[in-house]
């Protein structure tokens, strides 16, 4: 059986539907060296204002809560 060079067959190539880079501002935010920091920055202070605004006995119970979680996590995905 004969094999087909490589040159000879088409490479598929997927259409592209929508590419939010090629936005014109939006795109060039994102590709900007400080485009990540822009968004997660509005993010940071609403948890900062969340945890000011929540009562401490909730707090406490949260922190309790994730505190379980994470040693359950690190129980399960040890490898002996």
């Amino acid at each position: 059986m004969a094999v087909k060079s490589p040159s000879s067959q088409a490479l598929y190539q997927p259409k592209i539907r929508f590419d939010v880079l090629h936005l014109p501002g939006l795109g060039r935010l994102l590709r900007w060296r400080w485009g990540r920091l822009i968004f997660q920055a509005p993010l940071l202070i609403l948890a900062l204002l969340m945890l000011l605004l929540i009562p401490n006995y909730i707090l406490i119970s949260l922190l309790g809560f994730t505190d379980i979680w994470l040693d359950f996590r690190k129980l399960n995905t040890t490898k002996e």
